[in-house]
């Protein structure tokens, strides 16, 4: 009996002790809060001098607390009375940890290396911006040594402190045991040492080893592996935190920075299921068609796989997919992986940030793997509206997921995590071949026989530095075609001029051949790129030979301008039948005629004209070159008359 007193007196004891040590605790945290503190402060081996604006100042340490927090100023040019007031947590940011991680590793230095951290805390958190720019230029004037060893420090931090972390759970081979991988990482992505972290088991599960729900441990600079068995069946999620070190800001005369205590961060968890096989479901696919042209749909051809574990007959998973297009040639080969830890929404970020955004997706359900489904892309996610390719669409790529926080419960908790596949896969890239639009005018549309011929051409719907793209064999693409064509056809009655309107161009290709009436002047290969410039009249065209078109005989001549299409752009031709494309040439001859004897009263002269109707272009034009008159000694003059006739 008087034992079992003992026990009851000393268990109350000792909760009277926890009681007094807790009210201790926040009598103290009370103290600091509400009481001012005086800094101890610095020295000349924790600062130094320069001279600005005439006048000295030190930068460096400014001064230390009673719990040996070193302080830092970040008000330019204000003086100090080192007296601490309330302090403020600054917000957690990556540059604020970069600075903890800083202040924590370098704390016991000499006095430049204060002045080089204090020139980190000025540049990323100081207030007096102005005032700083000239403290600063002064400085690196008289302290070069401090402003580069401030850039070594800073950049020695970028990797040291952790910006998440991430519980995944690996592949078992049983339902009752496997591992849950956790890893610290910085900023981009990588894994860190020397981080402190906690991992929780909240579920029917333990470690292995301990034979608890918690482990603790220091983050490497790989993942680490951590063990666990199955309490019964149901689902577990791994909850991991981890430690992070902290900025406080203290209002003061001249406001201060310093090192605070570290704070537990939470990390991305992961929720498994035990006592039943869990899956991990991936795709194969590739684009239905390779080259398509501006205005078709795009689809996919989407195959379901299987990584891990076993897919349970019935069991309905849904893949998203991802289209992006614009994709310039000069990308093509620079695929994009997603790493490790990495969720689909974390990759797609990413590619945001590169700049690729999806334009169009789909959707694809599978019951079990090797089921093939094409789908088709639709303008939003879950919408019905088709996604049609534009003009300038290019190159463009499918990115396929399998998002366990799209799936229903049941499928949920059996998946094991997201799967993504990479960006720019050879297989998943297709390319909308651009349209052409070409217009030009022949510079004269009625000629002499003997005149030069021209024609000045507008193209445009080119990519960009169209003619550079040498192929890509990896994705199954052709190289441009450097060069379009210029022709000139030739076409009229070579027997009868009166009868050229019989064959005035009236179709929108070319004659199939040459014949008596249909001839090809000449043709030249000129560069297949945007842009307005003129064939003829002596311009060079893409070899660098002058062209020169002279119309030899009367009737039509139509300039036309084709391209004959590659994978980047499609064929394309000017039509023969064009009014603005083609020039008649007509001949102009000088007639002689008897006259009357000179005694007889001179009469005027008569004069024939004709005039030519050019087909469809509503023009009519009179032919009549001039009229001239002699009159001889001997009294008979030569009358001229001027009519057309052909070769």
């Amino acid at each position: 009996m008087a034992t079992q007193w003992r026990r009851k007196s000393m268990a109350a004891l000792t909760m009277l002790l926890a009681l007094t040590l807790m009210l201790g605790i926040v009598a103290a945290v009370s103290a600091y809060a509400d009481e001012e503190i005086t800094l101890t402060p610095s020295t000349e081996e924790t600062r130094i001098k320069f001279k600005y604006d005439d006048k000295w100042f030190y930068q460096g340490l400014v001064g230390t607390d009673n719990q040996g927090r070193h302080y830092y100023c970040i008000e330019a040019g204000k003086m100090t009375d080192r007296a601490i007031g309330s302090t403020t947590f600054v917000q957690n940011t990556v540059e604020a940890r970069r600075m903890a991680w800083i202040l924590s590793k370098y704390h016991d230095v000499d006095a430049e290396t204060h002045a080089a951290i204090s020139v980190i805390v000025q540049d990323n958190f100081g207030k007096m911006e102005d005032a700083w720019n000239g403290h600063r230029a002064a400085l690196k004037e008289q302290h070069p040594n401090v402003i580069d060893l401030a850039e070594k420090l800073w950049n020695e931090s970028a990797d040291k402190v952790p910006a998440k972390a991430q519980v995944i759970r690996t592949e078992t081979e049983s339902p009752h045991s496997g591992a849950v991988e956790v890893a610290v990482m910085d900023s981009l992505g990588n894994p860190i040492a020397g981080v402190k972290y906690t991992v929780t088991l909240k579920g029917p599960a333990h470690f292995v080893g301990n034979g608890d729900n918690t482990f603790s441990g220091i983050s490497e600079e790989t993942a680490e592996s951590l063990s666990w068995e199955s309490d019964g069946e149901g689902e577990v999620t791994a909850e991991v935190s981890y430690d992070c070190e902290q900025l406080i800001e203290a209002d003061s005369a001249q406001d201060m920075v310093a090192l605070a205590n570290s704070i537990t961060q939470d990390g991305v968890s992961a929720t498994f299921e035990v006592g039943r096989s869990i899956f991990q479901p991936s795709v194969s696919t590739r684009v239905t068609d390779k080259i398509i042209e501006k205005g078709d749909s795009v689809s996919d051809e989407v195959t379901s796989k299987l990584e891990s574990g076993q897919w349970d007959t019935g069991m309905k998973v849904l893949a998203s997919g991802y289209y992006f297009d614009g994709i310039d040639a000069d990308d093509l080969g620079k695929t994009i992986t997603p790493m490790e830890y990495e969720t689909t929404a974390e990759f797609l970020e990413r590619l945001a940030s590169d700049g690729h955004k999806p334009v169009a997706y789909g959707r694809a359900s599978f019951e079990h793997p090797e089921q093939t489904i094409q789908v088709r892309a639709v303008t939003e996610i879950d919408g019905e509206k088709e996604y049609l390719a534009k003009q300038n669409s290019d190159f463009g790529t499918w990115v396929w997921a399998f998002e366990r926080a799209v799936q229903d419960d049941n499928v949920k908790k059996y998946m094991e995590g997201d799967w993504t596949s990479s960006f720019l896969e050879p297989s998943e890239t297709n390319l909308t071949r651009r349209s052409i639009e070409v217009s030009s005018q022949v510079t004269e549309q009625l000629v002499e026989i003997g005149s030069d011929l021209s024609d000045t051409i507008t193209v445009s719907g080119f990519p960009e530095k169209h003619g550079s793209f040498a192929g890509n064999e990896k994705y199954e693409f052709d190289a441009d075609l450097p060069y379009a064509q210029v022709s000139v056809w030739w076409s009229g009655d070579a027997d009868d001029s009166s009868n050229h309107d019989a064959y005035e161009p009236s179709t929108e290709k070319v004659p199939d051949k040459e014949d008596a009436n249909h001839k090809l002047v000449a043709q030249w290969n000129v560069p297949a790129e945007n842009g307005t410039y003129k064939v003829g009249a002596g311009q060079k065209d893409a070899e660098g030979k002058a062209i020169t078109i002279t119309a030899e005989r009367s009737g039509w001549y139509v300039f036309v301008w084709s391209f004959d299409g590659d994978d980047r752009a499609a064929l394309v031709s000017s039509r023969y039948d064009d009014a603005q494309e083609r020039t008649y040439a007509t001949e102009l001859e000088l007639e002689l005629r008897e006259e009357p004897e000179p005694e007889e009263e001179l009469k005027q002269p008569e004069v024939t004209t004709t005039s030519k109707q050019l087909g469809k272009t509503g023009s009519a034009v009179l032919l009549l070159s001039g009229i001239g008159v002699s009159v001889l000694s001997v009294g008979i003059m030569m009358l001229a008359a001027i009519k057309r006739r052909s070769l």
